[in-house]
Protein backbone atom coordinates (compact mmCIF):
# COMPACT_ATOMS: atom_id res chain seq x y z
CA UNK A 1 0.00 0.00 0.00
CA UNK A 2 2.81 2.38 0.86
CA UNK A 3 4.41 1.74 -2.52
CA UNK A 4 1.18 2.66 -4.32
CA UNK A 5 0.91 5.87 -2.33
CA UNK A 6 4.47 6.82 -3.22
CA UNK A 7 3.77 6.18 -6.92
CA UNK A 8 0.59 8.26 -6.77
CA UNK A 9 2.38 11.10 -4.95
CA UNK A 10 5.19 11.08 -7.52
CA UNK A 11 2.66 11.22 -10.35
CA UNK A 12 0.81 14.18 -8.82
CA UNK A 13 4.04 16.07 -8.22
CA UNK A 14 5.10 15.42 -11.80
CA UNK A 15 1.82 16.77 -13.15
CA UNK A 16 2.05 19.82 -10.90
CA UNK A 17 5.64 20.41 -11.95
CA UNK A 18 4.66 20.27 -15.63
CA UNK A 19 1.82 22.71 -15.05
CA UNK A 20 4.29 25.14 -13.51
CA UNK A 21 6.73 24.87 -16.42
CA UNK A 22 4.25 25.26 -19.26
CA UNK A 23 3.12 28.84 -18.53
CA UNK A 24 6.75 29.88 -18.07
CA UNK A 25 7.59 28.47 -21.49
CA UNK A 26 4.51 30.02 -23.13
CA UNK A 27 5.33 33.43 -21.69
CA UNK A 28 8.58 33.46 -23.66
CA UNK A 29 6.94 32.62 -26.99
CA UNK A 30 6.41 35.41 -29.51
CA UNK A 31 3.55 34.65 -31.87
CA UNK A 32 4.23 35.91 -35.39
CA UNK A 33 1.06 36.03 -37.50
CA UNK A 34 1.26 36.63 -41.24
CA UNK A 35 -1.44 38.02 -43.48
CA UNK A 36 -1.30 36.56 -47.00
CA UNK A 37 -2.51 38.90 -49.75
CA UNK A 38 -0.21 41.89 -50.35
CA UNK A 39 1.96 40.68 -47.46
CA UNK A 40 3.39 37.28 -48.45
CA UNK A 41 1.80 36.93 -51.89
CA UNK A 42 0.36 39.17 -54.59
CA UNK A 43 -1.94 38.34 -57.48
CA UNK A 44 -0.20 38.77 -60.85
CA UNK A 45 -1.31 38.75 -64.46
CA UNK A 46 -1.14 35.91 -66.97
CA UNK A 47 2.20 36.97 -68.41
CA UNK A 48 3.85 35.86 -65.13
CA UNK A 49 2.74 32.23 -65.57
CA UNK A 50 5.70 29.87 -65.31
CA UNK A 51 8.04 32.42 -63.79
CA UNK A 52 10.06 31.67 -60.67
CA UNK A 53 8.14 32.24 -57.46
CA UNK A 54 4.72 32.19 -59.13
CA UNK A 55 2.14 29.65 -57.94
CA UNK A 56 -1.15 28.65 -59.53
CA UNK A 57 -4.29 28.52 -57.41
CA UNK A 58 -7.34 27.63 -59.47
CA UNK A 59 -7.55 30.21 -62.24
CA UNK A 60 -5.39 32.72 -60.40
CA UNK A 61 -1.66 33.36 -60.34
CA UNK A 62 0.17 34.58 -57.24
CA UNK A 63 3.77 35.61 -56.86
CA UNK A 64 5.40 34.76 -53.56
CA UNK A 65 7.07 37.92 -52.28
CA UNK A 66 10.82 38.35 -52.08
CA UNK A 67 12.10 37.20 -48.68
CA UNK A 68 8.80 35.42 -47.83
CA UNK A 69 10.23 31.91 -47.65
CA UNK A 70 13.30 33.15 -45.79
CA UNK A 71 11.43 35.09 -43.12
CA UNK A 72 8.94 32.32 -42.38
CA UNK A 73 11.76 29.76 -42.24
CA UNK A 74 13.81 31.95 -39.90
CA UNK A 75 10.94 32.46 -37.48
CA UNK A 76 9.90 28.80 -37.57
CA UNK A 77 13.42 27.55 -36.87
CA UNK A 78 13.90 29.91 -33.92
CA UNK A 79 12.31 28.44 -30.74
CA UNK A 80 11.43 31.87 -29.40
CA UNK A 81 8.88 32.36 -32.21
CA UNK A 82 5.69 30.58 -33.28
CA UNK A 83 4.28 31.12 -36.79
CA UNK A 84 0.60 31.43 -37.74
CA UNK A 85 -1.33 32.71 -40.74
CA UNK A 86 -4.51 34.82 -40.72
CA UNK A 87 -6.04 35.74 -44.08
CA UNK A 88 -9.45 37.03 -45.06
CA UNK A 89 -9.39 34.75 -48.08
CA UNK A 90 -11.52 31.58 -48.22
CA UNK A 91 -10.07 28.57 -46.43
CA UNK A 92 -9.74 26.41 -49.56
CA UNK A 93 -7.78 29.11 -51.38
CA UNK A 94 -5.59 29.87 -48.39
CA UNK A 95 -4.77 26.20 -47.77
CA UNK A 96 -3.84 25.79 -51.43
CA UNK A 97 -1.42 28.71 -51.14
CA UNK A 98 0.10 27.57 -47.84
CA UNK A 99 0.55 24.02 -49.10
CA UNK A 100 2.45 25.13 -52.21
CA UNK A 101 4.97 27.46 -50.56
CA UNK A 102 7.88 25.63 -48.93
CA UNK A 103 10.48 26.53 -46.33
CA UNK A 104 13.96 27.38 -47.58
CA UNK A 105 15.83 25.09 -45.16
CA UNK A 106 15.70 21.93 -47.27
CA UNK A 107 13.16 20.23 -45.02
CA UNK A 108 10.56 20.22 -47.77
CA UNK A 109 7.93 21.36 -45.29
CA UNK A 110 5.21 23.73 -46.47
CA UNK A 111 3.92 26.80 -44.70
CA UNK A 112 0.78 24.81 -43.98
CA UNK A 113 2.70 22.04 -42.22
CA UNK A 114 4.61 24.31 -39.85
CA UNK A 115 1.77 26.69 -38.92
CA UNK A 116 0.64 26.89 -35.31
CA UNK A 117 -2.71 28.39 -36.35
CA UNK A 118 -4.29 28.80 -39.80
CA UNK A 119 -7.17 31.26 -39.74
CA UNK A 120 -9.38 32.11 -42.70
CA UNK A 121 -12.40 34.12 -43.77
CA UNK A 122 -14.74 32.20 -41.48
CA UNK A 123 -12.52 33.21 -38.53
CA UNK A 124 -12.92 36.91 -39.32
CA UNK A 125 -14.94 39.05 -36.92
CA UNK A 126 -17.37 41.13 -38.96
CA UNK A 127 -18.37 44.52 -37.58
CA UNK A 128 -20.60 47.32 -38.78
CA UNK A 129 -18.45 50.29 -39.87
CA UNK A 130 -19.14 53.55 -38.06
CA UNK A 131 -21.17 56.30 -39.74
CA UNK A 132 -18.00 58.36 -40.22
CA UNK A 133 -16.79 55.85 -42.84
CA UNK A 134 -18.54 56.83 -46.07
CA UNK A 135 -17.19 54.09 -48.35
CA UNK A 136 -16.28 51.09 -46.20
CA UNK A 137 -13.57 48.76 -47.50
CA UNK A 138 -12.97 45.16 -46.37
CA UNK A 139 -10.54 46.31 -43.68
CA UNK A 140 -13.25 48.50 -42.16
CA UNK A 141 -15.65 45.59 -41.86
CA UNK A 142 -13.48 42.47 -41.44
CA UNK A 143 -11.43 42.31 -38.25
CA UNK A 144 -8.75 39.84 -37.16
CA UNK A 145 -9.12 39.06 -33.49
CA UNK A 146 -5.61 38.05 -32.41
CA UNK A 147 -6.97 36.35 -29.29
CA UNK A 148 -7.78 33.47 -31.65
CA UNK A 149 -4.02 32.93 -31.89
CA UNK A 150 -3.20 33.60 -28.24
CA UNK A 151 -5.63 34.76 -25.58
CA UNK A 152 -2.77 36.81 -24.12
CA UNK A 153 -1.94 39.21 -26.96
CA UNK A 154 1.00 41.00 -25.32
CA UNK A 155 3.48 38.91 -27.35
CA UNK A 156 1.50 38.60 -30.59
CA UNK A 157 2.53 40.50 -33.73
CA UNK A 158 0.39 40.53 -36.89
CA UNK A 159 2.29 41.44 -40.08
CA UNK A 160 -0.32 42.96 -42.38
CA UNK A 161 -0.64 45.47 -45.21
CA UNK A 162 -3.86 46.93 -43.73
CA UNK A 163 -3.94 48.26 -40.16
CA UNK A 164 -7.74 48.50 -40.34
CA UNK A 165 -7.94 44.76 -39.75
CA UNK A 166 -7.24 45.49 -36.07
CA UNK A 167 -10.17 44.47 -33.89
CA UNK A 168 -9.84 47.56 -31.70
CA UNK A 169 -7.40 50.26 -30.64
CA UNK A 170 -5.60 47.89 -28.30
CA UNK A 171 -4.97 45.28 -30.98
CA UNK A 172 -3.92 47.99 -33.42
CA UNK A 173 -0.71 48.12 -31.39
CA UNK A 174 -0.08 44.48 -32.30
CA UNK A 175 -0.07 45.14 -36.05
CA UNK A 176 3.23 45.67 -37.80
CA UNK A 177 1.78 47.60 -40.69
CA UNK A 178 3.86 47.17 -43.84
CA UNK A 179 2.24 50.10 -45.64
CA UNK A 180 -0.07 49.91 -48.63
CA UNK A 181 0.55 46.93 -50.89
CA UNK A 182 1.56 47.69 -54.48
CA UNK A 183 1.57 45.81 -57.77
CA UNK A 184 4.51 43.53 -58.46
CA UNK A 185 6.95 44.40 -61.22
CA UNK A 186 9.91 42.18 -61.96
CA UNK A 187 12.25 44.98 -62.99
CA UNK A 188 12.50 48.76 -63.03
CA UNK A 189 11.93 48.56 -66.79
CA UNK A 190 8.65 46.73 -66.20
CA UNK A 191 7.73 49.40 -63.68
CA UNK A 192 8.26 52.15 -66.27
CA UNK A 193 5.99 50.29 -68.68
CA UNK A 194 3.40 49.83 -65.94
CA UNK A 195 3.34 53.54 -65.17
CA UNK A 196 2.60 54.26 -68.83
CA UNK A 197 -0.06 51.54 -69.03
CA UNK A 198 -1.78 52.54 -65.76
CA UNK A 199 -0.86 56.21 -65.24
CA UNK A 200 -3.43 56.94 -62.53
CA UNK A 201 -3.53 53.63 -60.69
CA UNK A 202 -2.74 54.08 -57.00
CA UNK A 203 -1.29 50.57 -56.74
CA UNK A 204 1.50 51.22 -59.23
CA UNK A 205 4.68 52.21 -57.37
CA UNK A 206 5.20 55.94 -57.78
CA UNK A 207 8.99 55.67 -58.03
CA UNK A 208 11.83 53.21 -58.37
CA UNK A 209 12.58 53.77 -54.68
CA UNK A 210 9.05 52.80 -53.68
CA UNK A 211 9.21 49.75 -55.97
CA UNK A 212 12.52 48.60 -54.51
CA UNK A 213 11.19 48.94 -50.95
CA UNK A 214 8.11 46.95 -51.92
CA UNK A 215 10.38 44.13 -53.04
CA UNK A 216 12.41 44.24 -49.81
CA UNK A 217 9.79 44.93 -47.15
CA UNK A 218 9.91 41.52 -45.52
CA UNK A 219 13.64 41.77 -44.84
CA UNK A 220 12.99 45.12 -43.17
CA UNK A 221 10.17 43.55 -41.16
CA UNK A 222 12.54 40.85 -39.97
CA UNK A 223 15.07 43.45 -38.86
CA UNK A 224 12.38 45.36 -36.95
CA UNK A 225 11.18 42.27 -35.08
CA UNK A 226 14.62 40.81 -34.37
CA UNK A 227 15.98 44.06 -32.92
CA UNK A 228 12.80 44.58 -30.88
CA UNK A 229 12.93 41.03 -29.53
CA UNK A 230 16.58 41.43 -28.52
CA UNK A 231 15.71 44.60 -26.60
CA UNK A 232 12.86 42.74 -24.93
CA UNK A 233 15.49 40.50 -23.34
CA UNK A 234 16.99 43.49 -21.56
CA UNK A 235 13.86 45.09 -20.13
CA UNK A 236 10.21 44.33 -19.51
CA UNK A 237 8.77 46.74 -22.08
CA UNK A 238 5.76 45.79 -24.16
CA UNK A 239 6.86 44.13 -27.37
CA UNK A 240 4.25 46.09 -29.31
CA UNK A 241 5.73 49.39 -28.12
CA UNK A 242 9.21 48.37 -29.24
CA UNK A 243 7.84 47.26 -32.62
CA UNK A 244 5.78 50.39 -33.24
CA UNK A 245 8.68 52.71 -32.45
CA UNK A 246 10.87 51.01 -35.04
CA UNK A 247 8.06 50.89 -37.60
CA UNK A 248 7.63 54.65 -37.25
CA UNK A 249 11.36 55.28 -37.46
CA UNK A 250 11.79 53.04 -40.52
CA UNK A 251 9.18 54.82 -42.67
CA UNK A 252 7.66 51.54 -43.92
CA UNK A 253 4.08 52.63 -43.20
CA UNK A 254 4.51 55.49 -45.69
CA UNK A 255 6.28 53.28 -48.24
CA UNK A 256 9.52 55.15 -47.78
CA UNK A 257 12.86 53.99 -46.36
CA UNK A 258 14.56 56.27 -43.86
CA UNK A 259 18.18 56.04 -42.80
CA UNK A 260 17.01 54.13 -39.72
CA UNK A 261 14.92 51.88 -41.94
CA UNK A 262 17.99 51.12 -44.03
CA UNK A 263 19.85 50.03 -40.88
CA UNK A 264 17.01 47.71 -39.93
CA UNK A 265 16.81 46.36 -43.47
CA UNK A 266 20.51 45.47 -43.48
CA UNK A 267 20.12 43.83 -40.07
CA UNK A 268 17.25 41.70 -41.32
CA UNK A 269 18.67 40.92 -44.75
CA UNK A 270 22.09 39.92 -43.40
CA UNK A 271 20.45 37.34 -41.13
CA UNK A 272 18.06 36.03 -43.79
CA UNK A 273 20.87 35.70 -46.33
CA UNK A 274 22.38 33.03 -44.09
CA UNK A 275 19.45 30.90 -45.23
CA UNK A 276 19.72 31.93 -48.87
CA UNK A 277 22.51 34.14 -50.13
CA UNK A 278 20.57 34.76 -53.36
CA UNK A 279 17.48 35.99 -51.52
CA UNK A 280 17.89 39.67 -52.38
CA UNK A 281 16.93 40.27 -55.99
CA UNK A 282 16.51 44.05 -55.92
CA UNK A 283 18.83 46.58 -54.28
CA UNK A 284 17.67 49.25 -51.84
CA UNK A 285 20.81 51.32 -52.41
CA UNK A 286 19.81 54.56 -54.17
CA UNK A 287 22.68 54.15 -56.64
CA UNK A 288 21.52 50.84 -58.08
CA UNK A 289 18.09 49.33 -58.61
CA UNK A 290 18.78 46.63 -61.17
CA UNK A 291 18.03 43.00 -60.44
CA UNK A 292 20.78 41.38 -58.41
CA UNK A 293 19.88 37.75 -59.06
CA UNK A 294 22.13 37.16 -62.09
CA UNK A 295 25.10 38.67 -60.23
CA UNK A 296 24.84 36.65 -57.01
Amino acid sequence: MRVYLLILLSFLLSCQSNSWRTPSSDEKIIDIVFDLDWTLISKVEENYRGQKGVIVVGDELYRVHDWAREIVTAFHNNPRYRVSFFSGGPALRNMNVLSQVKLIDGSGKSFSEIAYKKLHRHDITEVEPGPEIENPRPGDRWKKDLRKVNSDTKRVILIDDDFRHALDSNQRKNILWTGKGLFHYESSTDLSAGKIEKPFNEFVPSSVQEWSLQRNKLALVYGIIEESASELDRDSSQLSRLIQQRVEDAGIEKNVLSARGRELFYLGSSKLKKLNRRAQRVAVDQRCFDLLGPLL
